[in-house]
Order: structure tokens, then sequence, then C-alpha cells
């Protein structure tokens, strides 16, 4: 995770504080948790990357893959092991896998259905204009990602198996740069529904159900902004089940 000091003229890292209780009885969030940005790093913690923090507004969260330098620092692992007690060393070797993609996560969460969203606005980079949620991560190398990106017109489900990054399913979609969308998942049990804007894009059955920590994605050198992080724990009402123009894809490792 690279943060330089702000004394140094670096980027100031950035957390996602919760502005609602924790239900504490039942070891996870009330139905509904907005997210308020904030710099105090409490509730969400940068895992690898360098992340900007903007107070205007209702505040805003930046992953700065142009000035993203170094690979991930001991301290990502040091984070991962502190958020997932008891992993194998195999897990922590993995990774090395993250270099392409920077990572924040809640480390209270514990998802297991409803609705995430956030507002993403991708605004530059020679090789990805990307962010996405991620979610299920039970382990830092098995969860699943929901992103969009300007650069390649398209929204798509990921699946990381033991750090492999699998495409599940693409929808071609416009994205211009530099505009707020505001992407969602859903999941009740195995199915998920994606959502642009509140539109129903595609729904995919995940081979199992999901459980684990959430948070934020992106990918190489990507500037993308994010604000307006929703965790909704209620039953999602899901689509009925069909497909609008994509392609899903099985077991197909991406590049």
């Amino acid at each position: 995770m690279s943060i330089p000091d702000a004394e140094k003229g670096g980027i100031i890292g950035s957390a996602l504080f919760i502005a609602a209780i924790l239900a504490i009885a039942t070891g996870g969030y009330a139905a509904s948790v907005a997210i308020v940005i904030d710099s105090s790093f409490t509730s969400i913690r940068p895992i690898v990357g360098v992340w900007e923090f903007t107070a205007t507004g209702t505040g805003m969260l930046t992953v700065r893959g142009d000035k993203w330098e170094t690979a991930p620092e001991a301290s990502a692992v040091s984070i991962l092991d502190d958020m997932f007690k008891g992993l194998p060393e195999s897990v922590m070797d993995e990774v090395k896998a993250y270099y392409y993609f920077p990572l924040a996560l809640v480390p209270a969460s514990d998802f297991n259905g409803g609705t995430l969203s956030v507002e993403i606005q991708p605004v530059a980079g020679r090789l990805d204009q990307a962010g996405g949620i991620a979610y299920g991560m039970a382990s830092p190398d098995e969860y699943w990602v929901l992103r969009l990106n300007s650069r390649e017109d398209n929204i798509i489900l990921f699946q990381y198996i033991k750090a492999k990054r699998f495409t599940r399913h693409i929808h071609r979609v416009t994205i211009e740069k530099e505009r707020w969308y505001r992407l969602s998942v859903r999941v009740a049990g195995k199915r998920m529904n994606a959502l642009l804007d509140g539109h129903f894009l595609f729904e995919y059955d995940m081979p199992a159900t999901v459980r684990g920590k959430v948070g934020l994605w992106s990918k190489a050198d990507s500037v993308t902004g994010f604000r307006n992080f929703v965790v909704d724990t209620a039953a999602a009402p899901l689509e009925p089940g069909h497909f609008q123009s994509g392609r899903r894809e099985e077991s197909k490792e991406a590049q």
C-alpha cells in the first residue's frame, strides 16, 4: 500500500467512515448503512494503491493509479492477516496478485445478501479507467467484483479463485469518462443482479452463496472517484430469471 506522508506533498489516504450504528448484537450492520467519506481509516482500510480524500460536498475517495509506482508493501500482507485470522501462509503469499488491483476493504463487514451500491466516476487512465465493488471476500484470494470501465465501454462480473481473475459475464454499455454512475449489485442466495443507475443489466447464478467483506476495487493506472457507498442487508428484490444483452462466460481467466 503506497500512501505517501502528507508532509512530503503526497496523497492523503482515505477511509469510508460508517455513519450508522453497527448492530452489535447480531454481529453485522443495521439493515441499511449509508457510508460517509472520511479520512480516519476507522471503517475502511486501503490495502493496495494510492488513495486520495477530497472534502467537497459529501466527500469523495479517489484511487490514483497514475501515482502508483511501487508494488504492494509488506503492510498489505499485515493488514490482510489482521482482517482474516488464521489464514495459511500460502494465501498470504498470493497478495502479490493485488499489484494491479487497488483495493480498500471494510474490516467489519460480513455481507451475505442484500444490495451494495456506490457512485463511480472514471476520470483517467491510459490502460484502464475502472472502478467497482468487491464483495463476498471470505479470504483475500476468493471474492467477486462487479466493475465498470470507460475505456472498454462495458460492465464485467469477475470471480477471483486462488487469486486468479475469471470473467463471468460481460455487458456492453457506453460508459462516459468524467461522468458519475451508480453501480449496484444485488445478492439473494446464489443469484446476483447487476444494475447501473437503477436499471437492470443482467443476472448471474453464482456456484455458491457468498459471505465476506466488501469494499472498493480498481485496476492498474485508473484514476477513479467513489462516493455515496451504501450497504443494505435487507432482502434484495431480484429481477425474474432472464439475461439481457451481454455475454455470459465461464471459466475464462482474465488477462
